[in-house]
């Protein structure tokens, strides 16, 4: 359900933008098809149930419009991005049937403690094995075999919980923080180089791509679909279009040499991860928990 409400709420922050797109050239067609577009993708999050769909929906509308002011160096669209906000949220409260239901139950949820909740439980163990976890982490794969050693409640279900419900957490603790620090480095990147891109008729388009990279990273603070290929990758797509296009930024020969580093070491670290998950690591003495 998270995962597909994650790829849902991405496509309808795409199709608002193509909406205000439609708008501004005058487009008719374009207009209807992509608001039905809008009413479709807002109903089916509506329908999944995952809050995670919702606050990408939501607050990737709102980054749009915030991305958009930035690109054209027009400021007003702030406002138009707390106003986006602020309406979305009066008539969810009105209309937000069994997905605010559930909203309702997570702040009763937190201001309980969370003792009840196996998701703030997994939180709170996690971070105790990111406590004990080495540099590079425990290793990929690992992560359901070394939490029984940290696990001091009894599970509701029978099986190892696979995952801590947080892609950050979950690849800090199988890829350690070097890991989770090039992520963070990537999506820095992606942010500068976008707002960066000079003004062109697919501001829009980069505009709301650089949205929805940003609500995944925010989503993945609290649930997994970060992990997940069937919201990665239609992620990545998105958040390539916000780059400029290939020629037009020439990077100096020292960035452009240090680039090629960094992605050769990158390169390497996951063949050696590919290559050590099938049983044959490149290092000597490397080895996972198992």
């Amino acid at each position: 359900r998270n995962q597909w409400g994650t790829a849902l709420g991405m496509a309808g922050v795409m199709a608002m933008a193509l909406i205000h797109q439609s708008v501004r050239h005058r487009h008719k067609r374009g207009v209807i098809f992509w608001t039905a577009a809008t009413a479709l993708f807002t109903g089916a999050v509506m329908a999944n149930g995952s809050r995670g769909g919702f606050l990408v929906l939501v607050g990737g509308g709102s980054a749009y419009w915030m991305f958009f002011g930035l690109a054209r160096k027009n400021y007003r669209y702030v406002a138009v991005a707390v106003s986006f906000l602020l309406v979305a949220f009066a008539v969810f409260s009105l209309g937000g049937g069994q997905l605010l239901e559930r909203f309702v139950s997570l702040r009763q949820t937190v201001e309980g403690g969370g003792d009840a909740d196996f998701r703030l439980q997994f939180y709170r163990m996690t971070r105790v094995m990111l406590a004990d976890a080495p540099l590079t982490g425990f290793g990929l794969g690992n992560f359901e075999y070394v939490l029984p050693f940290y696990l001091d409640f009894a599970p509701a279900f029978n099986r190892r919980p696979v995952h801590p419900e947080s892609s950050f957490l979950w690849l800090a603790n199988e890829g350690g923080w070097l890991s989770v620090a090039a992520v963070g480095v990537a999506f820095g990147m992606v942010i500068l180089l976008g707002l960066g891109a000079r003004r062109s008729r697919a501001t829009t388009i980069r505009s709301a791509g650089l949205a929805c990279a940003l609500m995944l990273v925010f989503n993945a603070f609290f649930e997994v679909s970060g992990h997940r290929l069937g919201t990665l990758f239609p992620a990545i797509f998105l958040a390539s279009l916000a780059l400029p296009a290939a020629g037009s930024q020439t990077l100096a020969p020292k960035v452009a040499a240090l680039a090629r580093a960094a992605s050769a070491v990158l390169l390497l670290a996951g063949i050696s991860w590919i290559m050590s998950a099938w049983g044959k690591p490149m290092l000597p003495a490397m080895q996972g928990t198992l």
